[in-house]
């Protein structure tokens, strides 16, 4: 994946104001590049010993958490700040090439949560858009610190 700085204020206004943009073509790594497998049986081989239950149950989240990101993917696809948040997500949660899936897409499920709860600030009366601007310059795509910037600084 790409690591780009994205100027997200303006995108963020955009997209409110833009309502319908078309949908872009975000990247995404396939599953296998991930090595989910890989993930799982690192974290859960004890002393040379796999223990099979939780590998099942590890490698099951993993497929379940691609999955749900694919989705999450789907709905905010018109939003022109996806990409970023996407790049961000799978870059905090990739380590020596080994994706934890399902920890992307928390991920990126607090980043678009943050959205909607900034979409609903916008539009109440005593909105601030210099704090929120303050706090977007500081923590750029990672929304839900923009949020709790907003509501605490």
């Amino acid at each position: 994946m790409i690591k780009s700085k994205f100027a997200f204020t303006t995108a963020l206004f955009v997209s409110v104001i833009l309502s319908s943009v078309t949908a872009q073509a975000v990247q995404l790594a396939s599953y296998e590049s991930g090595q989910p497998s890989t993930h799982c049986r690192e974290k859960w081989t004890k002393r040379g010993v796999l223990d099979s239950r939780m590998y099942n149950y590890c490698m099951g989240r993993q497929l379940e958490g691609y999955a749900d990101l694919k989705n999450l993917i789907s709905k905010y696809s018109h939003q022109k700040w996806i990409q970023d948040a996407v790049n961000h997500s799978f870059n905090k949660w990739t380590n020596r090439s080994v994706t934890q899936w399902h920890m992307v897409h928390h991920e990126l499920e607090k980043i678009t949560e943050a959205h909607e709860d900034i979409l609903y600030e916008m539009k109440q009366p005593n909105w601030n858009r210099s704090r929120f601007e303050f706090c977007s310059k500081k923590w750029d795509i990672q929304l839900y610190m923009v949020t709790y910037c907003y509501k605490n600084e």
